[in-house]
């Protein structure tokens, strides 16, 4: 069974990846959104290798892109992709932020965008 979680430390345009984080060590896999307000993609990888219990776990990146949050109005959307990591697959990401945020309105897209 997969897990879905979001792990985002902003409002506003940042960068975010998608990740399958195999924690064998409580028996689940997770399917993560994980967006930090960084420079690169892979600087968000390395913060989230830093935190309990990412920091055990096997992570697997399946691409990024740039994610625009609002709190007060509860929207979330995405776009482009990762010049790192690559494009993510747009069903995976419209699954995981549909069961973290189910009364938010999405708009969910992947893009040929990079941002530098």
């Amino acid at each position: 069974m997969i897990d879905y979680k979001c792990l985002i430390e902003h409002n506003g345009d940042e960068k975010y990846i998608l990740v399958r984080a195999n924690l064998s060590q409580f028996n689940k896999i997770e399917l993560m959104i994980v967006s930090f307000p960084l420079l690169y993609h892979y600087h968000i990888l390395n913060k989230l290798s830093t935190i309990e219990p990412y920091n055990n776990a096997d992570l697997e990146v399946l691409g990024g892109g740039i994610l625009t949050i609002n709190r007060e109005k509860k929207e979330i959307k995405t776009y482009g992709q990762s010049g790192g990591f690559g494009p993510p697959c747009v069903d995976q990401v419209r699954e995981v932020l549909t069961n973290c945020f189910p009364d938010w309105k999405l708009d969910i897209t992947v893009t040929s965008y990079i941002r530098g």
